[in-house]
């Protein structure tokens, strides 16, 4: 096992870590540390040969903070555990800790650095300069954590996997077009009871992953998201999921701009784009040239990102202004989570035409590259809109590797299951809207997705889309089987089981 310290104080306290490193009772340990100056380009380490992190919680020597070290650590990776770790204890802000565990996703109750102390050691500091600042237990207890920071280690591993054997299936609920705030069905949260029953008794348990695909709010105002956050929240209480809900994900549509800003944005675009019209081609968005990243489009995504930001307990837009995001937490399950973006308020004369822009399917494409075990790997698109798959930048991206094996998507308040281009395209219909707002003779409802597993490898993926008539049931089943083909991509052919 391998240990990571940051800690600005490393030097004089080795003597202590090493305790971990000599007598916590397991073999092949190791602890490394790292300088200020690597820690400010800590994205260049290789973290992943290291099985976990020792943070101290307050650098008095460094430029830097902690946050500046989380932050960056997880830029780099998702899963490494982090545990905290304190050597003042008066120095140290509770809120500071829960907001630092929050947004990086570090364990919760950080260790005192003094717990790591021998008797001699803690005999020793008690006579220091600094014995007011330090608070030293008389019971010993280094190697008890030892072995805790042992267990968060292996945990870590449990965590990717959810706990799952190599044969055990991945389930996904998907659903999409909430659009609350809008014309929603009256008893719509009240039914989150029945919607439970309908998906246990389908499965026998409750799903891994519920993967929203847009159109959350009807108008992106900061009231209705606290509607849909607290239906989502009841959804995944239900589900026995604790918060924060980290295995929720989700993307924006094209109703959770917020609307007033939606006005401006067009005045904007529309003054622009008279003013540079030679940039404008038949086909491509004007805004990949003049308005990308702009000011306006922010804000007008601004409430969608503080509502997912929160109700998920991860900042996974931070390091990047497009909304677009790759979760490569759960590899361990042979799959990996690609979010796409492809809403632009700025967008009108090609409306989801080419979007996301190609810088960002070029930065996913680099986050996709990083991952070392790809073979066999399953890829999960969400997107709000399923047009996007007739986007010449998404094709490109698609033909790349790991590509998109699965596209889940909304919008079109129906469902639908497509093959092509090496890929299965789901969309689902609105879970929750009036059929004034459906089509025709469709039924509310959403869809489950069974990711068969051999080998911990997806070998098929079945489709369950469900239905509310006088109750929720299953409206018809697809098994699609996966064969390798000879470019290293995957091919879906329809089961007749």
């Amino acid at each position: 096992m391998k240990i990571l310290v940051i800690d600005d104080e490393h030097e004089n306290r080795k003597p202590v870590y090493q305790n971990l490193e000599d007598d916590w009772g397991f073999d092949n340990i190791s602890i490394n540390y790292l300088t200020e100056e690597r820690v400010k380009k800590i994205d260049s380490e290789n973290l992943d040969e290291y099985d976990l992190i020792l943070l101290d919680i307050v650098f008095e020597k460094w430029n830097i903070d902690s946050r500046y070290a989380a932050e960056r650590i997880r830029k780099v990776s998702q899963t490494i555990p982090i545990v905290l770790i304190t050597g003042y204890w008066a120095a140290t802000n509770s809120k500071y800790i829960r907001d630092l565990s929050t947004a990086f996703d570090t364990e919760k109750v950080p260790i005192q650095f003094t717990d790591l102390m021998t008797d001699a050691q803690k005999e020793q500091a008690k006579n220091s300069d600094d014995s007011c600042s330090l608070n030293i237990s008389d019971v010993d207890t280094y190697q008890d954590i030892a072995r805790i920071l042992y267990a968060i280690s292996v945990d870590s591993t449990t965590k990717v996997s959810l706990g799952k054997e190599s044969e055990d299936s991945v389930w996904i609920m998907h659903i999409s077009d909430l659009q609350l705030g809008g014309n929603t069905v009256p008893q719509f949260l009240a039914e989150i009871d029945a919607i439970k029953k309908a998906v246990r008794r389908q499965i026998g348990s409750f799903p891994d992953f519920v993967a929203v695909t847009g159109d959350i709010s009807e108008s992106g105002c900061p009231k209705e998201y606290e509607v849909a956050g607290e239906w989502l929240k009841r959804l995944c209480q239900s589900f026995k999921w604790i918060e924060p809900y980290e295995r929720l994900l989700m993307v924006p549509g094209n109703h959770d701009v917020f609307l007033p800003q939606l006005a401006v944005q067009k005045a904007r675009f529309i003054s622009k784009r008279e003013a540079k019209k030679e940039q404008i081609e038949p086909g491509i968005n004007y805004c990949e040239k003049t308005l990308d990243h702009d000011w306006s489009t922010h804000l007008a995504l601004y409430n969608y990102k503080n509502f997912s930001d929160k109700i998920t307990g991860r900042n996974i837009y931070e390091s990047r202004d497009d909304l677009c995001w790759v979760d490569k937490n759960y590899s361990g399950l042979g799959c990996v989570f690609v979010g796409l973006n492809s809403v632009s308020a700025v967008s009108y004369e090609q409306p989801f035409i080419g979007l996301p822009v190609q810088s960002s399917y070029m930065e996913l494409r680099d986050e996709l590259s990083k991952l070392e075990d790809t073979e066999g790997l399953f890829t999960i698109c969400l997107a709000h809109h399923p047009k996007i798959k007739e986007s010449p930048l998404y094709s490109a991206f698609s033909a790349g590797y790991p590509g998109p094996n699965l596209l889940l998507s909304g919008h079109m308040h129906k469902h639908d299951v497509v093959q092509g281009n090496n890929q299965l395209n789901i969309t689902t219909t609105t879970v929750s809207l009036e059929s004034k707002d459906r089509w025709e003779d469709v039924p509310r409802g959403f869809t489950l997705i069974e990711l068969v597993r051999s080998e911990g490898k997806v070998s098929s993926v079945r489709v369950i889309p469900f239905e509310k008539t006088s109750r929720w049931k299953i409206d018809f089943e697809e098994l699609y089987d996966l064969r390798r083909n000879k470019d290293g991509n995957l091919d879906f052919f329809k089961s007749d089981n």
